[in-house]
């Protein structure tokens, strides 16, 4: 076997460059070109010279090579040892650096070397993809970076940089930086003409999942990725996951590539794609990382600037650090242009030129606030690209007005330009006598209309104000025949063009290092170039890109997993004070005891007197509502007198005539609110109203954006009122930013500045009437000129709010039979105007929710209404041409929406109500509110009018007010069913609650009315927009917690079933709703409390368990006997009930709900890694499982298999979190996302419980992801029939024998999750569910 000392070897030029060094001609090695330029040119330095090393710090350098960034590491760090195992660089490197009195050199193996300490950092610089060479190790790559984490100090980093084994330029064709071979490493190192290139016999690289993985497994817990461009050998810039690119640092880069390249692809133009798909880090040619133990250590700089090409005495690095930007000198002889940098900005300053200022922190650094306003050149391009040719000369002209602040300016017809060269000009020019050439929209923000500048290095004398203005737009990024346009609108002459050009090279070499900007050597391509490839390179490319991409989307998921720990510990506490809050509140300990006392004598008298009552003043009589009334005066006597006027009693007269009881009583509720109560509004933040006789003048101007393919067309008819318009349009651009769209405003012949508002607005489409044709035809007018998919049509004098397009547009597009939507109308003061509209079977329409409160439950979740006002409605444009429009017959105005919500049922859509889509509506502001003149006076008439049209349609809507529960929500004929769990579901978090989640979505796509209460009726926002946003009534907040019976007892006519959850949930509601109403009562147990305690009890034989158990026993049998029928997850549960009483009606349910199964699961399980733990650890069994496994089967399987354990689940407790280490990743709490990404990224999943009752929640998700499971039997009960593609093993040895045995077994990997595919898409489908329950919902 050849010695592993020479194996690094560049051959004969090493022994030329070692006497080169010895007649101390360093500066001619870099003219050798091949490895001595790429040793010796301190573009290198670039790498590292950013890194904020301690100079305290000692650094050891593995195979540091002929010491390219050993000098640089002795500059920065106290003590530097460098290990090389070639005796001749070892050499070099000396003799090299043998002025640095710090350094040490060996020439030695890193794992047969003895060190006296441990060190601060350990370089790793383009050395792990050689370590596999000759290797007989079983993974040599494993071994190394686990030595190095041995030699670290506790709080110690490792400094790695590699190249991407899938970097862009390895996809555009460049040449394998290892085997010179294109496309090499992307298809896996498999080229047959190459030997020893794979794996474990030759050189290899690795994409950043592959090197993430390993670092992972070696305890390199935490990691910052730094993303050096164009390669870590030469960095120009240094980008990080915290800063990304953009397309303008991307055209700073020089991209060269080794002769043997066969380009297919210009490398800077793919990267537009990459950066706007969001897949930059799994691209980057080359990583830098920065792994340690800790995230506390992490570097703080997030992306560095190197001027790789400038001299040195100009060379500055800039630095992003989180909110601040450092400046530093890169070398000693920049410390005088950091002074000038510095200088310029107070020259800027002093002429009144705005401009981001330094702060001198300390010597040689300067520091100022990070800035993420936009670039002006980037502003100005998409002037451009916008068309906005007057936008952009304006912007160009304030630029002008800029630069002349700078300095006095004089004429003349000749001018030696910056002291470099004198040119004659045919006319006299303005020419400055001193200018910033930085000046430029790439050294400026564009920040509230001005210009801000920044990085201001360069002044020179004598500068043509032409010159400048040239340069601008020379290096602005519009195209080439933008600029012509533009040289010649500014009389930029074809001859001074060309001096400039000349003035400006002359510039740029002044600055530039001429060694540096050819800093490749004549073995590369000094241009990007386009080849052609072979078919069946491109073949291979796009099989690899396919794969490579769906691993890309896991790895950037698991960059989130750092914080994983502490976000985990956040939810948990915040869930815990929630929870505790809510039971707090409603003091469930004194609820208990209330209920204890129903059975008292006195209790029983009370229930008598109800009873009476009731008889007395039955529900919904008029005898009733009076009662009501009179008790109303005697206790607010005041308050009620004053309601008293004439018109009140007028109709409520009227009212008592036509209307039943229970009309009456919500009447008397609605207009007394304030009688002891106050109405909750919502605060809003609204622009104020404009003057009436405002000039265009006056008024700031608008940019819409432009859009070539709009979601959505806004349709405003307006006819005046301008400020309404303009402060619409205003809400509209800060408020919707998340859905493209375009703005046609229906101009009806309007006299005010609104005539001229495509002056003040920028990209809207006016549609302007040749005559004044009102209302409704503005409308259909202003729609013909619709592009988008959607037409939404808007108010003049409404303001919108945020989120309120794109939950409409996420509303109309979730199912095909929804036709049109509506959003949430307020009033300005924050109450409701209309949570969708209910039109009686008398023809009369309600605005529903009138004047309450915008925040109560029953106005906050998605439903069908019987139509939507057209303050603000979308349909689908398809369905809106179909039925032609508004009809004609209402116009001018009034009833068109309604009109229109008939014909949309007529086509066969549904209208929905969105209640996160809110509009602020200034009703009245269009039309007035007097009914009998105007075109208000068309309400009256165009109401006969509809209810003649639609006179069928109206005997099937509801008749009565009395119908409310149903009429607002369209659920008439729709049963009911009221569903009672201990609170909002918490669907991530835990299995019960994920059961509920599915059971509900189950029962809403069936077809039910589904209303919800939390026992502790706190409104979880996290998680209560889940039910409500799929049609579900969830009833919380402080009034359904002191009224919940009332409401139940008011709506039982209205409920038919009540879905009661957990036993110490439903003993507390069971009682009540079985002896008060006729509602059917279903139970839902979960699991077998006392089952599971009595098995926790024969595995501790804790005797305060068995009492527990006991207690637990009599609570459930006694709730199993009130309710009708009753639920549990496993016949295990049905069997051991009728065990006790064979009259209990039991059924066993799934309890696992899937409407949709995985078609995308990764079944090459050999590119999986690790063992998997689910399940929330507010379970006590789920303690003892982990803690079990941990102890007593995972050292076992680690004695065999180099595997990582993953435990994942919500309330972490304090023993749990203490096994993390050596193996084990406590990750805590995850989301959805993520525990999806943790089931494809693992082998298989472990189920190591000891005791519990029911079916377990884990393993039934475990075979929905199609992943292997080892699992006890307790694990497994209930689940009939998986025991040919589960294994299941209840002793330590034998649980830890199956999983090293099935581990590496990938065929059978893969059959065990085929067939758990087939079970669950057998057993747990929404049919399959349903039809076991179906009965009795009946």
């Amino acid at each position: 076997m050849e010695d592993k000392k020479t194996i690094y070897s560049d051959g004969n030029i090493e022994d030329k460059i070692l006497n080169m060094l010895k007649e101390d001609r360093e500066s001619e090695i870099v003219a050798l070109g091949g490895a001595a330029f790429h040793n010796f040119t301190n573009a290198r330095e670039n790498l590292i010279n950013w890194y904020p090393f301690n100079p305290e710090a000692s650094a050891l350098e593995i195979g540091a090579g002929m010491g390219a960034l050993t000098g640089l590491l002795c500059d920065k760090c106290r003590v530097v040892i460098s290990v090389e195992q070639s005796e001749k660089r070892a050499q070099i490197i000396r003799e090299r650096h043998k002025d640095k009195k710090n350094l040490t050199v060996y020439t030695d193996d890193i794992y047969e070397h003895t060190f006296d300490d441990k060190f601060d950092y350990i370089l790793l610089i383009g050395v792990l993809e050689y370590v596999g060479i000759n290797s007989t190790d079983g993974n040599p790559y494993l071994k190394l970076l686990r030595q190095i984490r041995s030699l670290l100090k506790p709080n110690g980093k490792l400094l790695l940089a590699i190249e991407n084994q899938y970097g862009l330029k390895y996809w555009c064709g460049a040449a394998e930086d290892h085997t010179s071979i294109p496309f090499d490493g992307i298809s896996g190192y498999n080229n047959e003409s190459v030997t020893g290139r794979y794996y474990k016999t030759g050189v290899k690289t690795f994409s950043r999942y592959g090197l993430q993985n390993m670092l992972y497994q070696c305890g390199f817990d935490h990691n910052k990725w730094y993303y050096p461009l164009p390669d870590y050998k030469f960095p120009m810039a240094v980008f990080s996951d915290n800063y990304i690119p953009k397309p303008t640092d991307i055209d700073a880069i020089k991209f060269t590539y080794p002769m043997e390249s066969l380009l297919i692809a210009n490398e800077k133009e793919l990267y537009k794609d990459i950066l706007s798909n969001d897949v930059f880090p799994f691209f980057a040619n080359s990583f830098f990382v920065e792994a340690t133990f800790h995230d506390n250590w992490l570097c703080s700089v997030d992306y560095a600037s190197l001027k790789r090409d400038y001299r040195d005495e100009y060379r500055l690095i800039t630095s992003v650090c989180g909110e601040r930007v450092i400046k530093q000198p890169a070398t000693l002889l920049a410390m005088q242009h950091l002074k000038a940098l510095e200088d310029n900005l107070s020259f800027l300053k002093k002429n009144g030129v705005l401009h981001l200022g330094y702060e001198h922190k300390q010597d040689n650094l300067l520091e100022q606030n990070y800035c993420d306003k936009e670039r002006a050149d980037i502003v100005f391009c998409k002037l451009i690209k916008m068309g906005d040719y007057e936008g952009a000369k304006y912007l160009l002209n304030q630029y002008l007005g800029d630069v002349r602040k700078t300095s006095t300016a004089y004429t003349s017809t000749s001018c030696n330009v910056l002291g470099l060269k004198r040119i004659v000009f045919s006319q006299e020019k303005e020419i400055l006598s001193q200018a910033l050439t930085d000046m430029s929209f790439c050294n400026s923000f564009y920040d509230a209309g001005n210009l801000v500048y920044f990085d201001q290095e360069w002044v020179y004398p004598d500068v043509p104000v032409e010159f400048l203005l040239y340069r601008n737009i020379k290096y602005s990024g519009v195209d080439f025949s933008v600029k012509e346009r533009l040289y010649r609108e500014f009389n930029i002459a074809d001859e001074c063009r060309c001096e400039y050009d000349e003035i400006d090279e002359i510039m740029l070499q002044n600055m530039m290092d001429s060694g540096r900007c050819n800093v490749f050597d004549p073995s590369m391509y000094h241009i990007e170039q386009t080849l052609n490839f072979k078919v069946e390179h491109q073949k291979r490319m796009l099989k690899d890109v396919q794969y490579e991409l769906s691993k890309s989307r896991l790895e950037l998921e698991q960059e989130q997993g750092k914080l994983n720990y502490t976000r985990q510990q956040l939810n948990v506490f915040k869930n815990e004070i929630n929870n505790k809050n809510g039971h707090i509140e409603q003091l469930l300990e004194q609820e208990r005891a209330y209920m204890n006392l129903l059975n008292t004598k006195g209790v029983r008298l009370l229930r008598h007197w109800w009873n009476f009552k009731e008889k007395l003043f039955p529900q919904g009589s008029k005898r009733r509502f009076m009662a009501k009334m009179l008790k109303k005066f005697l206790r607010h006597p005041i308050y009620m007198i004053k309601k008293c006027t004439p018109s009140r009693i007028k109709k409520t007269l009227r009212y008592m005539r036509n209307e039943d009881g229970a009309m009456l009583e919500r009447r008397l509720d609605a207009a007394t609110l304030n009688a002891g109560e106050s109405l909750e509004r919502m605060k809003l933040e609204l622009f104020p109203e404009l003057p009436e006789n405002i000039n265009i003048s006056d008024v700031e101007k608008l940019v819409l954006p432009y859009s070539e393919n709009p979601t959505v067309s806004i349709v405003i008819p307006v006819y005046n009122q301008f400020g309404y318009t303009y402060n619409c349009l205003k809400s509209i651009i800060k408020n919707t930013t998340d859905v493209e769209y375009e703005v046609i405003i229906g101009d009806d012949c309007s006299t005010d500045i609104t005539q001229q508002i495509s002056e003040i607005v920028q990209n809207i489409t006016v549609a302007k009437t040749k005559t004044n044709v009102r209302f409704l035809r503005n409308c259909n007018n202003a729609a013909k000129l619709a592009r988008g998919k959607y037409i939404l049509f808007l108010n003049n004098d409404t303001q919108v709010l945020p989120n309120w397009l794109s939950s409409l547009v996420e509303l109309i597009e979730r199912k095909n039979d929804i036709g049109m939507v509506g959003s949430k109308l307020l009033y300005p003061d924050g109450t409701l105007q209309e949570a969708g509209g209910i039109i009686w079977g008398d023809g009369h329409a309600w605005n529903y929710g009138n004047g309450q409160s915008p925040n109560k439950p029953e106005f906050n979740y998605v439903k069908e209404v019987d139509y939507i006002s057209g303050a603000a409605i979308m349909i689908r444009k398809s369905l809106w041409e179909e039925i032609g429009g508004f009809d004609e017959l209402f116009n001018p105005a009034y009833c068109e929406d309604s009109d229109l919500a008939f014909e949309v049922r007529k086509h066969g859509y549904k209208l929905m109500y969105q209640p996160l889509s809110m509009v602020v509506h200034f009703e009245g502001k269009s039309n007035g509110t007097d009914l009998s003149s105007g075109v208000k006076k068309y309400q009256v008439e165009n109401q006969i009018k509809l209810k003649k049209k639609w006179e069928q349609e109206f005997a099937k809507q509801a008749q009565t007010e009395g119908d409310l529960f149903h009429a607002r929500e369209r659920s008439m004929g729709k049963k009911t069913i009221l569903v009672i769990d201990h609170y909002i579901p918490q669907i991530d978090r835990d299995a019960g609650s994920k059961t509920t989640w599915q059971y509900l979505q189950m029962f809403v796509e069936k077809g039910y009315n589904v209303k919800f209460i939390g026992d502790n009726f706190y409104q979880d926002r996290e998680y209560a927009s889940y039910l409500e946003q799929i049609g579900i009534e969830i009833l919380y907040g402080p009034w359904y917690a002191k009224h919940w019976k009332e409401w139940i007892l008011e709506n039982q006519n209205n409920i038919d079933f009540a879905y009661l959850n957990r036993p110490h949930i439903t003993k507390k509601y069971i009682d009540f709703i079985k002896n008060e109403t006729n509602i059917k009562c279903i139970y839902y147990g979960h699991d077998l409390h006392f089952l599971r305690i009595r098995r926790e009890y024969e595995l501790n034989h804790d005797e305060k368990l068995l009492a527990e158990s006991e207690e637990w026993k009599e609570t459930e049998l006694s709730i199993m006997k009130k309710a009708a029928i009753n639920y549990y997850p496993s016949y295990i549960e049905e069997q051991e009930i009728h065990k006790i009483d064979a009259s209990i009606p039991v059924k066993a349910i799934t309890a696992y709900v899937y409407e949709e199964f995985r078609e995308d699961i990764n079944q090459d399980f050999d590119t999986r890694e690790g063992i998997l733990f689910v399940g929330g650890f507010g379970h006590p069994p789920n303690e003892d499982a982990v803690l079990w496994f941990a102890e007593h089967v995972y050292p076992k399987i680690r004695e065999k298999l180099d595997v990582n354990f993953y435990i994942v689940g919500a309330k972490v407790t304090e023993r749990v979190q203490q096994l993390a280490g050596n193996g084990i990743v406590v990750k805590g709490f995850v989301t959805e996302e993520e525990l999806k990404q943790l089931y494809d990224f693992c082998k298989m999943v472990v189920v190591p419980l000891r005791y519990g009752a029911g079916v377990k929640g884990k393993v039934v998700e475990a075979m929905y992801y199609g992943i292997p499971i080892v699992s006890t039997s307790v694990g497994t009960e209930g689940i009939d029939g998986v025991e040919s593609f589960v294994e299941v093993q209840n002793d330590a040895d034998k649980f830890a024998e199956s999983v090293v045995k099935l581990y590496n077994d990938n065929d059978t990997l893969q059959q065990m999750s085929e067939e758990s595919q087939a079970y669950i898409k057998e057993h747990n489908s929404i049919e399959a569910v349903w039809n076991i329950v179906k009965d009795d919902f009946s």
